[in-house]
């Protein structure tokens, strides 16, 4: 099957969650603008922050390699 890509997928999971950037940021301990970067496809990920940010959009993150 096709995958979304991970930008897709976090503001997905954030309005299917029905939070706003600021709302889900603060809950990943981050800030609204770093979370817009990456709904965005800022390239410059940080595990850390994808690890606070899946917790925060209560889902798992799943790296893979293909």
């Amino acid at each position: 099957g096709s995958f979304a890509s991970l930008p897709a997928q976090l503001k997905e999971r954030r309005a299917a969650l029905g939070l706003t950037l600021a709302r889900a940021a603060r809950r990943a301990g981050t800030s609204a603008a770093t979370l817009c970067r990456y709904e965005r496809g800022w390239s410059r990920f940080e595990l850390l922050t994808l690890r606070r940010l899946a917790a925060a959009l209560n889902c798992r993150l799943d790296i893979r390699l293909v």
